[in-house]
């Protein structure tokens, strides 16, 4: 936008100079008899007809720069490299809670090849609440991304009942696991497509009640088509408090097992973040919860607390 703003304001800028310009040097002539009234108003004609015509080629950039750039997104989607199915792939057992354990876990960082943390060795029983804390940098985000399987900038082993990453079948295994993740997107589409995103076995009825519970339906019935609004803009459609509100029904939805969370309750006012933390701890109560927090009233509610540095 402030790229379209410049050129626009440039070419009204040139305009201006140069209709001046003409104006001046045009009257002069004419003054001095070197051009007629009729040539003169003619070069003028000319001349405005010229920059109006620029004027609409950098009004029409606007589509281009959104067709180039919708270009380079598809772009990234389509060099990235497919994830495999995996062959003879297990599947945890749907009976059961989820249990993670780590052994001599080494995590790397994303755009740099460099080592975060390493050695870790941690158990997370099946059906407890775990705080895990740390200063910045600690590998907190990322060991909640890799529990996510959303990356796997990692080495060692990584065992969910006991049962290797690697031999699970990864697209059943996400069914189970909900995440609230700040750089979550709350995209182009209706507020039923944000909550649900498309999963088999989620009812419109569901994506009321879960709006019911988390606070979110009194700003989704604020808009005439309710549920089927489209979210054109959500940094101007949701505060902070309704985007969180969002993604914790996003991930509570469809009933996972394991919930992985970063801590985006602390920095809401407290009435606010009493109710959805409470919310979450309740509805974790039979789950499997991995809570990212140093806040000591998140630490009280869990089971076990581990720091990492």
């Amino acid at each position: 936008f402030k790229v379209l703003l410049g050129q626009y304001g440039s070419i009204i800028g040139l305009k201006t100079l140069v209709t001046a310009g003409l104006l001046i040097v045009g009257a002069l002539l004419l003054i001095e008899n070197s051009i007629t009234i009729g040539q003169f108003v003619a070069s003028e004609i000319v001349i405005i007809l010229i920059l109006n015509s620029s004027e609409k080629l950098i009004m029409s950039m606007e589509a281009i720069y959104d067709v180039l750039t919708s270009i380079e997104k598809m772009g990234k989607v389509t060099d990235m490299e497919i994830e495999q199915p995996i062959k003879n792939a297990l599947a945890l057992n749907p009976n059961e809670k989820i249990g993670i354990e780590l052994k001599n876990l080494d995590i790397f960082g994303t755009l740099q090849n460099n080592k975060i943390n390493e050695g870790i060795n941690l158990i997370i029983k099946a059906g407890t609440n775990v705080c895990l804390t740390g200063d910045a940098g600690s590998g907190k985000t990322s060991l909640m991304k890799i529990l996510s399987t959303s990356i796997d900038n990692y080495e060692g082993s990584i065992l969910y009942n006991d049962i290797p990453i690697q031999n699970l079948d990864l697209e059943e295994l996400r069914k189970d696991i909900g995440c609230i993740f700040d750089d979550q997107e709350i995209f182009y589409g209706t507020f039923i497509e944000n909550i649900s995103l498309g999963r088999d076995g989620i009812s419109d009825d569901d994506v009321v009640k879960i709006a019911q519970e988390v606070g979110l339906d009194k700003l989704i019935l604020s808009f005439p088509n309710g549920y089927n609004h489209f979210i054109m803009n959500a940094d101007r459609v949701f505060s902070g408090t309704d985007r969180v509100r969002l993604l914790t029904a996003r991930a509570l939805i469809s009933n996972p097992k394991l919930v992985l969370a970063e801590d985006l309750f602390t920095g809401l006012k407290e009435e606010y973040s009493e109710l959805l933390l409470s919310l979450l701890l309740r509805r974790c109560s039979d789950k499997t919860l991995v809570l990212v927090s140093n806040s000591e009233r998140v630490k009280k509610e869990c089971d076990h607390i581990i720091e990492m540095k």
